[in-house]
């Protein structure tokens, strides 16, 4: 007995016995003569005859020596007791990224809402890798867990109420991870999680799948920061109780004591610049809290910028997902670069006294791509806006329904795509439907920067009426193109496209516009480079007198040879007219020539002429008379 007590409790145990007797030792006492080595040769028989190979049998030899068809090993782990399917079991040998970890052994734990939290906390202290699942149920926590690498949580269909912020953390505030180098291959998968928010850091392969977030206490639901390998996958996020409306659900997190003030130090060298990368938010909802007390700000993003020595975020991949009743923003990128948001249903952003953007860029953002998403902008909310420099941002193949909100309210910029200073815009075939606001604005100028490309080609717009003075206003330094679009608009507009003075070169073509407004289709606005092309569009100038003086009389020094098209605007406000002189100097001799067109002021029955003389010397002078102003001479390739 002492054996058996000194062994108890240590995994092992010892028992002792009589010692039997051996195989030769039992043929010995039955009679066999010989060494034991002459015992085992005995065993051995004479060679038989070689076997016919197994591929030149018969298929009847075949079928004979066949046994009956075994269980799969599913079906094995369906009778030793597992629930699931086929798909479930396989699964469950997966490493949270979804493959097979040849380096890492999961081993399986239950965990139920009889046991405490330190007993749950004692299961994922263990370094190795661990797959908990939870019975159904409801729990009840009143402190953080701190994940170890190498978990799985499967929550299953229970639900984890949290009465603290950051229920979930994997780290420990006097802990010092580096760049990727934390506690990652972590996996919260299925359940509810109510009341609290996960905050992990400098870690890789980090998975969020069919998780519902349910109204989480003063933070970001999911606050991550220094995350390589992030997914996000079929969940869905509803409420957090801070008035802070520019809150995210999801926050892509910089590493900085302000923006993460969860280590025990400034100085802590965590806070080491590493941005987010790789991230994929998919078929996931975010939506509006139906509990009184409770905000939904903003779904994804940023509303701070620490990344410093031309650090940025990037490759964030967002798709297929679904956005209802965000009140500032539905995304809101700051300093990222080289990302993708398509295929997304954006609908009811709203907010009394907030102009809502659906997607805001900030912070220089490049490599920007936004694409196929439907878009229903509820009355107050723009798709775009982008209030800094920007450089490669796509916008195509998307459908925008009503962007109504009123210029009589107090918002600035609020056009259904603004963007700041931008080296290479795409704006292309896209459905904009029922503005009452401009479609594009591109705003400001730095003459120092080289111009960029912006195009905006095969849109359709679809207005009623215009509030506003147009539905294109470009005013930076760029060479634009504007073709094959279909402009359906309504007569309140004034214009269809406005040029600034800083545009560098103009390539207008094939756009087809509603009869109402084809004679108030173009305004130049000071703009003085070259119109490469312009086909099947009207003109009138800005009204107002502060655009141009009184250029009543002077002579042209451009050599008018280089052009084939001369365009002239005179009179004023609504009474302005527009002229055009196609080829409009002989090609086989420069001499004087004389054109003398009528102009009028119908506001004041004034008539006048124009009169353009085009000298030898490849200069022209022009005049007019009865006071009838002449607003804009250009000279244009067509």
């Amino acid at each position: 007995m002492n054996d058996l007590d000194d062994n108890l409790g240590r995994g092992v145990l010892y028992v002792s016995g009589t010692r039997g007797y051996s195989a030769y030792e039992i043929a010995v006492q039955n009679g066999f003569v010989g060494t034991e080595q002459e015992w085992l040769d005995s065993l051995v028989g004479p060679q038989g005859e070689p076997g016919t190979p197994f591929d030149e049998l018969t298929e009847e030899q075949k079928e004979e020596i066949r046994g009956d068809e075994g269980k799969s090993a599913y079906e094995v782990a369906v009778e030793k007791g597992f629930i699931g399917t086929e798909q479930d079991w396989i699964n469950s040998f997966l490493t949270p990224d979804g493959y097979y970890n040849k380096t890492q052994t999961y081993a399986r734990f239950k965990v139920n809402n009889t046991m405490s939290q330190s007993d749950i906390q004692s299961i994922m202290n263990i370094q190795s890798g661990k797959i908990i699942d939870f019975e159904k149920g409801t729990y009840n926590f009143s402190s953080r867990f701190v994940m170890n690498a190498n978990t799985i949580l499967n929550l299953n269909d229970s639900t984890l109420v949290f009465t603290i912020t950051r229920g979930f953390m994997n780290f420990l505030p006097d802990e010092e991870p580096l760049e990727y180098k934390g506690k990652g291959n972590i996996a919260i998968i299925g359940g509810v999680i109510q009341g609290t928010s996960c905050s992990f850091c400098h870690a890789s392969n980090i998975l969020f799948k069919d998780v519902y977030f349910l109204n989480c206490r003063s933070n970001h639901v999911l606050e991550m920061m220094a995350i390589r390998d992030l997914v996000v996958d079929g969940c869905t996020f509803k409420g957090y109780d801070s008035d802070d409306l520019e809150k995210e659900y999801i926050q892509i997190d910089d590493p900085t004591y302000t923006n993460f003030p969860w280590f025990t130090s400034q100085d802590n060298p965590t806070y080491d610049n590493t941005p987010n990368e790789n991230w994929t938010i998919k078929n996931s909802s975010f939506l509006a809290p139906t509990d009184e007390g409770f905000e939904f700000g903003v779904a994804i993003g940023s509303h701070t910028n620490y990344l410093i020595n031309d650090v940025h975020h990037r490759n964030i991949f967002i798709y297929q997902n679904y956005f209802d009743g965000y009140s500032h923003s539905a995304i809101r990128l700051k300093n990222v670069f080289n990302s993708r948001i398509h295929h997304n249903i954006f609908k009811n952003g709203s907010n009394d006294s907030l102009l809502v953007r659906t997607i805001r860029l900030e912070n220089n953002p490049s490599e920007i791509y936004i694409e196929n998403n439907y878009v229903d902008c509820n009355g107050n909310t723009a798709f775009i806006f982008c209030n800094s420099p920007n450089e490669n941002i796509s916008v195509s193949s998307n459908k925008i329904y009503n962007c109504t909100k009123e210029s009589g309210d107090t918002y600035s910029n609020n056009h259904v795509l603004y963007f700041q200073r931008p080296e290479n815009l795409i704006v292309n075939n896209n459905l904009f439907y029922m503005p009452t606001k401009q479609v594009l604005f591109v705003s400001d100028t730095n003459d120092t920067e080289e111009a960029g490309m912006l195009s905006f080609v095969n849109n359709q717009i679809r207005i009623a009426a215009l509030n506003d003075p147009c539905v294109i206003k470009i005013l930076t330094n760029a060479n634009v193109t504007i073709m094959q679009n279909n402009f359906d608009v309504g007569l309140t507009s004034k214009y269809v496209i406005v040029l600034g003075s800083s545009v560098v070169r103009a390539y207008i073509k094939d756009n087809k516009m509603s009869a109402s407004i084809k004679e108030k289709a173009l305004d130049l606005n000071g703009y003085v480079g070259i119109l490469t092309q312009i086909d099947n569009i009207y003109f009138q100038t800005y009204n107002g007198s502060s655009t141009y003086s009184d250029i009543s009389s002077g002579t042209m020094t451009y050599d008018y040879t280089s052009f084939n098209t001369m365009v002239i605007t005179c009179g004023t406000g609504n009474n302005t007219h527009h002229y055009k002189l196609r080829d409009f100097y002989p090609y086989n001799k420069l001499s004087t020539r004389k054109y003398r067109l009528p102009s009028f002021d119908t506001s004041t029955d004034t008539i006048g002429v124009i009169d353009i003389t085009l000298n030898s010397d490849k200069t022209f002078d022009y005049r007019s008379s009865n006071s009838v102003p002449l607003r804009a001479i250009y000279l244009i390739n067509e």
